[in-house]
């Protein structure tokens, strides 16, 4: 193993140890300090771009968030084959599953350029994009995701789980820096999205060279047999359906918004679903460490709820007290992170919390199940999306009815989490 806890039977400030709150919460504050990052960076994008461009900016970044919702199960199967690996002491194939796998993808992105040349335009409409430059870096970011996408999923498969955190810490740094360059010289939404691509090249490069002083320890570059194709994806394909699911529901307001309502609203609508939906990411942690320790127990036999409970008391713990926060300063909040020209957002804030508070409990759930291989609240997820996109075409006169859509799918949601998760063993 490349990491042992060996802390059993321990306290901690008179708590019982736990593996999963140790990893759990070492990824949680990392996760924490780069979400913080991450919205800071947002706000920065807020204050350097006027409501209207603002608005076609989160637009993309959404879409983005859900372009990329795929790679979740694919990190999933590698981080898997990984560990395989490491646990049948195979480590010295790790570099020749790398170098099949990346050139698979290679193969996979060559074929895929010409779909999405064909609907850039009707891309660059829907967003309300000025020009094509920016729809075409958008789909540069998607294409490196999916190569850092690996890389990650070998650090995660090797539990160097230090890495793992710092990833999103440093994206979050490098996107202040290229983007508020790229911007403040007046670069506008293209900037801001340019620098949103050059940070992940950094950060791809970067884990790349990492893996390599890892693999250049073997002596030998085996020809690696095992077929390495769409079907690795097959005993993931719930986490794929579930993880673009659950992105589509918590992400496309802001996309529907943007093409419903003018600029100005549009970006005000943004501001407020930015910092409304850290809610949802701050018990992130936590599930990355859950999963794979409840699959685990689920293998050998042992009780899985005293994993899931002390993650759902959590998260759900940090959920409301950051709701109650946002309804008491969320004015506040907006004036002093956005400035005056977003003040209308405060009033949104103030609720918005609420809404992607069901969204914690089920992403929870979401891993919990699909970690005991079970995998019925997938198909749920995969029919309510298309209900909330369908009732926010039909009910948006309003900020307020978009808002309680998304809410009110998410409790649905949870309501049958809770349900699946006391009826299966």
């Amino acid at each position: 193993m490349l990491i042992q806890l060996t802390n059993q039977g321990k306290k901690f400030f008179g708590i019982p140890f736990s593996p999963v709150l140790y990893s759990g919460s070492i990824l949680s504050l990392l996760n924490i300090l780069a979400g913080a990052l991450g919205y800071l960076y947002q706000v920065m994008m807020g204050r350097f771009l006027p409501p209207a461009e603002f608005a076609v900016f989160s637009a993309m970044m959404a879409l983005t968030a859900t372009l990329v919702s795929p790679f979740g199960a694919l990190v999933l199967a590698v981080s898997r084959k990984v560990s395989t690996l490491i646990v049948a002491e195979k480590i010295y194939e790790l570099r020749a599953l790398f170098l099949a796998i990346n050139k698979k993808l290679f193969w996979i992105v060559l074929a895929t350029i010409p779909f999405y040349a064909i609907i850039l335009k009707p891309l660059q409409h829907y967003l309300k994009a000025q020009d094509l430059v920016s729809i075409v870096i958008v789909g540069a970011i998607v294409v490196i995701s999916a190569f850092s996408s690996i890389a990650l999923a070998f650090l995660q498969g090797m539990k160097r789980f230090m890495y793992l955190g710092l990833n999103g810490i440093l994206i979050g740094l490098c996107k202040i820096i290229f983007s508020g360059v790229l911007v403040y010289f007046g670069l506008g939404v293209v900037g801001g999205i340019a620098g949103v691509a050059l940070s992940y090249i950094c950060l791809y490069c970067l884990w790349f060279l990492i893996l390599s002083k890892i693999f250049i320890t073997q002596k030998k570059l085996l020809a690696y047999k095992l077929t390495v194709n769409l079907s690795m994806l097959k005993g993931n394909l719930p986490v794929l359906i579930s993880s673009m699911a659950i992105v589509m529901m918590t992400q496309s307001d802001v996309i529907l918004v943007n093409w419903f309502y003018p600029g100005d609203v549009a970006g005000i609508y943004a501001a407020a679903s930015i910092l409304g939906k850290a809610i949802f990411y701050l018990p992130g942690g936590l599930v990355l460490a859950m999963y794979p320790m409840v699959s685990e127990g689920h293998a050998s036999g042992s009780d899985t709820k005293k994993i899931l409970i002390p993650v759902l008391q959590f998260g759900l713990g940090i959920g409301f007290a950051s709701c109650f926060f946002y309804a008491v300063f969320g004015g506040w909040i907006i004036n002093i992170f956005y400035g005056d020209k977003y003040s209308a957002a405060g009033t949104l804030l103030r609720w918005y919390g609420f809404m992607m508070l069901p969204y914690i409990f089920v992403l929870v759930a979401e891993q919990y199940l699909i970690a005991k291989r079970r995998v019925l609240y997938v198909w749920l997820f995969l029919l309510m999306c298309p209900f909330q996109v369908l009732a926010v075409f039909l009910w948006h006169s309003e900020l307020w009815m978009v808002m309680a859509i998304v809410g009110i799918s998410g409790l649905v949601l949870a309501l049958l989490g809770a349900i699946l998760m006391k009826v299966i063993k």
